[in-house]
Order: structure tokens, then sequence, then C-alpha cells
């Protein structure tokens, strides 16, 4: 019995030691969450790259401006003779120089550009939409891990409740056997009592010492700091929370939204080979010898024009490119729908899990007051001989599993309302323990 009682001791020891403490709230694990998670930085930077892909599909529709710098030399040129007697004149001159400046504006591409403006925008949202799943994922698990150390320290709670009520009844047993009031089998079981007490206070120690490293691990914490848990729990009111229907800004829809968009856009872009391309352009030349490749002498031009362009396979390959598209573009519409109906369906469940979460806990609530009462009735009748110390420990043990139950019952019940929260696209994810 000493040696259990040297192992208690060092168990709430070791409750009450912390060094390099942090203490926490909700709010900021989940601010401390952001700030840290990976995936959500990467969803960030290819939402950066997306951002400056669709920059340079808008800037198709602006003129292009083109310069060529030229100066080459050559070994031998043209000569030819006119008349009698003959003149021999040579047709351009071994130095050259030129510089061309062109500029280009698109007049008609058959909706090119403007489909690949489309499908630039499209997944740019797309990007837009998996960093917000991101972000709410992260926000997630963070409350899901700060929850689930409040259980833990929960949980601790009661296995101390339960570890001090074994350790009384032991010593009440043990005065009951020295006046001959109890016998060896009482004490026996007893002990076993505060030995299962104290490896259920052990298990929880470990459990929180998990969740712990968990949670330090979402947050970007260093391992060798201490966490305390600073949030009150209020007890759920489920009439309070009105089922509600899927938020349309909910990450994957948007994402779907998106790949139907860009599907369409891809539609467009078929579409416009069947068109020509006409582009108008000016240009001014300016070089040696130029326009004039008799007299040798620097000289320029001005231009002005148009460009009309056409092309078209015989096989009908843009035909067969455009019903591809279309395929794409029936099947994302298809994938939209199915993916509102799943997201329907978990935000169904999730509802349904909650009401049980919040019956669950009304339930292990009133366990544990009915066990309690009975708990005390019992030390009193078992003080007065009138209830046997076998039947204490069992009564003993049903108020441990009812505490246990109900420490954890209420914090389950937070974490199936963010579950609840993320499956309907909820602004109340990102609320601190709302």
């Amino acid at each position: 019995m000493k040696k259990s009682c040297h192992i208690s001791f060092a168990l709430l020891l070791m409750l009450s030691f912390n060094t390099a403490a942090r203490d926490l709230t909700m709010t900021e694990s989940i601010k401390l969450a952001i700030e840290h998670s990976y995936s959500l930085r990467v969803a960030q930077e290819q939402r950066n790259a997306l951002e400056e892909s669709y920059k340079a599909a808008t800037a198709q529709r602006w003129p292009t401006l083109s310069a060529t710098v030229t100066v080459l030399y050559k070994s031998e040129v043209t000569d030819f003779s006119i008349g009698l007697p003959s003149v021999q004149r040579e047709f351009g001159t071994k130095e050259n120089y030129q510089t061309d400046f062109r500029i280009s504006i698109p007049l008609f591409t058959g909706s090119k550009i403007t489909g690949g403006i489309g499908s630039a925008d499209a997944l740019r949202k797309l990007a837009d939409a998996t960093e917000r799943q991101a972000l709410e994922t992260t926000v997630y698990q963070a409350r899901v891990g700060h929850l689930d150390l409040i259980k833990a320290d929960r949980i601790i709670g009661a296995a101390v409740a339960s570890h001090k009520r074994a350790t009384i009844t032991y010593r009440d047993i043990l005065a009951r056997l020295d006046a001959g009031a109890a016998d060896s089998v009482d004490l026996f079981d007893a002990r076993l009592l505060v030995a299962n007490a104290d490896l259920t206070l052990m298990r929880a120690n470990t459990n929180r010492k998990e969740a712990e490293v968990r949670l330090a691990t979402i947050l970007g914490i260093p391992l060798s700091e201490s966490l305390t848990i600073h949030d009150t729990l209020t007890k759920p009111d489920i009439v309070a929370i009105q089922k509600a229907d899927i938020n349309e800004t909910k990450p994957e829809i948007l994402a779907a939204n998106a790949q139907v968009k860009q599907s369409s856009s891809q539609l467009t872009v078929a579409k416009s080979e069947f068109f020509p391309t006409v582009l108008a352009h000016a240009g001014y030349s300016y070089g040696k010898p130029n326009l004039d490749p008799f007299n040798k002498t620097w000289n320029d031009y001005f231009t002005i024009g148009a460009t009309l362009s056409w092309s078209f396979n015989v096989g009908n390959s843009a035909g067969n490119k455009i019903r591809q598209a279309q395929y794409f573009y029936n099947s994302f519409r298809i994938q939209r729908d199915d993916i509102k109906e799943q997201l329907k369906r978990n935000a169904d469940i999730s509802w349904e899990t909650l009401k049980l979460a919040f019956t669950r806990y009304e339930i292990s609530s009133e366990s544990f007051q009915l066990a309690s009462r009975n708990y005390r009735l019992a030390v009193e009748q078992h003080k007065y001989g009138v209830l046997s110390s076998n039947r204490l420990l069992e009564i003993e043990t049903s108020l441990s599993v009812a505490e246990a139950e109900m420490a954890t019952a209420l914090v389950d019940y937070y974490i199936t309302l963010s579950t609840y929260y993320i499956n309907i696209g909820s602004e109340d994810l990102f609320e601190g323990t709302k």
C-alpha cells in the first residue's frame, strides 16, 4: 500500500509540475494553427501563381509591340550592267543596318482570347476554393486538437477524483479490519480498487501528453512547452442551434463551380478554331540601305494594315475537340450535382450525430448525478454497517465510470458541433468554443 501511495503521489506531482507552460484559448489555438499550417501556405502560393496566370491571359487583349534590330555584313552583293556603253551597278550594300518596330492588335479571334481568360479565371477561383478548404481544415484540426486536450484534462480530473475515493475507501476498510468489522477479502478488493485507480490515472496522464503533442504539432509550438487550456465549455443548448442549409460559399461547391466554368471556357476555345483570326498592325522601319538599295543611304518608312489568317483541318480535328470539350463540360456539371448531394447528406448526418451527442451529454450528466447521490448514500450506510464493503466498492466503480463518461460527453458534443460547422460551411467554425 505504501508503494501504491508513492505512485499516486508521483502522479499527482506530475500533474502539478509544468515547465515552460503556455496558456491557450481556442481563439489563440486557431490563430497559431493558421500561421503554422504548411498546407495553407502551399495553397496560398498556388493561388498567387494562378492570379498571375489570369493577369497574363487578360493581357492578350492588349497590343503586342515587337522590335527587331539587324546588323550584318555581306561578303558579296549582286551587281548588274545597264545599256551601252555598259554601266555596272551594285544592288544593295555589303554593310546592312535595319531596325523594325511593329505593333499588332487582335481585332477578332473567334472568342479564343475570351475563352482563355475565362479558363484562367476559373482556375484562379479553383485555387481560391482550395485555399479556403485548407483554411477550414486547419481551423477544424486546431479546434479538435484543442478540445481533445480539454477532454484529456477532464478525464484526468475524473481519474484524480476516483483515485481519491478509492484511497478513502481503502483506509476506511483498513480501519474496519483493525476493528474486526471487515475481512481480508474486503481489504484486497479495496487495494485492487486503488491499484486500478493508479493505472487509470497513469493512462489519463499519458493520453493527456499525447493530446498535448498532437496539438503542439498542429500549432507549431515546441514540444518542450507544456500547454494549459483556459476555456470554459458552457452547457450545450441544442434548441439554440438551428439546422442550417449548406453555405453556397463552401469550398467544395466553389471548386465544383470553378471546374464547370473552366470546362465551359475550354469549350469556347475549341469552337474558336472554326473562325479566322484578324490582326491590325502598324510598323516603322529605319535602316541602310532599306528602301533605296542603290544610293546606300539611311531612310525609313511606315506601314499599316491588317492580317487575316485561317486554317482548317480537313479531318475535322476542330469538331472532335469541340465534342471532347462538351463531354468534359457535361461531366463536371454532373460531378457538381453529385458533390452537392454528398454535402447535403453529410450535413444531415452531422445534424443527427449532433443531436445524439447532446442526448448523450444529458443522459451522462443525469447518470453522474444519480451515481454521486448513490455513492454518498452508500458511504453513510457502510459507515453504520448497513452496506457491505464489496457493495460499496461496486458503487464507487459505477460512479467512476459515470464521472468519466460525463467528462468526455461534453467535449465530444463540442467536437461533433465543430464537425457540423465544417460540413455546412458555417463561419461559426472560426469562433472559439462557440
